[in-house]
């Protein structure tokens, strides 16, 4: 038992060391929006972006964010829940920069969530063999449902246009091959 606890003990400090823990959670914000806020409000709404622990959501429009501004408790509630108290500290509604998803065949449009891709056959082995260091089985679990996520995160950005910094390594959204300006190292990617 003894042994467990310190393989887990080592990972999550792997983690936080490596910046990699808050962002991992923060960005299953990202996925978990859609559960949070449920049908058919995720319609009219989807969860673009966190930034510095808020959780930002494009909406069709002014009155959906209205709309959404009143249930922001229930939904903060919810999401520290799922994820843990301190991840997600607010949540901002905003109807500008709302595009409306095209119903094309999901082969020939880009995904609308990262929870909708599919990890290649290469992607799912690095992540087993990873995860065949832990010993612990629900840690190994947790680490591979991780895994998975920051890589489907990581791939969706991708396909919705972002770039690689070349300063940072970091993708990041509508620039070029540079951080914008007044962006901080150590935030969600």
């Amino acid at each position: 038992m003894r042994g467990r606890a310190r393989v887990g003990d080592v990972l999550r400090q792997a983690l936080r060391g490596a910046g990699l823990e808050m962002r991992l959670k923060r960005s299953e914000a990202l996925g978990l929006w859609p559960k949070v806020v449920g049908h058919p409000a995720c319609k009219k709404c989807r969860a673009v972006a966190v930034r510095e622990g808020v959780l930002i959501v494009s909406t069709s429009d002014a009155v959906w964010a209205n709309v959404l501004t009143l249930e922001k408790p229930r939904y903060l509630e919810r999401l520290q829940e799922m994820l843990g108290k301190g991840i997600i500290r607010d949540i901002r509604f905003s109807s500008r920069g709302w595009r409306e998803q095209p119903e094309a065949p999901l082969s020939g449009r880009k995904p609308r969530l990262a929870a909708d891709l599919l990890l290649d056959s290469q992607e799912q082995q690095s992540v087993q063999q990873i995860a065949l260091n832990i010993s612990d089985a629900d840690l190994r679990a947790s680490a591979t449902k991780g895994l998975a996520a920051l890589i489907k995160v990581r791939k969706w950005r991708q396909a919705q246009g972002w770039k690689r910094c070349e300063s940072c390594g970091r993708l990041h959204r509508g620039i070029g091959q540079h951080c914008p300006p007044g962006s901080q190292r150590g935030g969600a990617s």
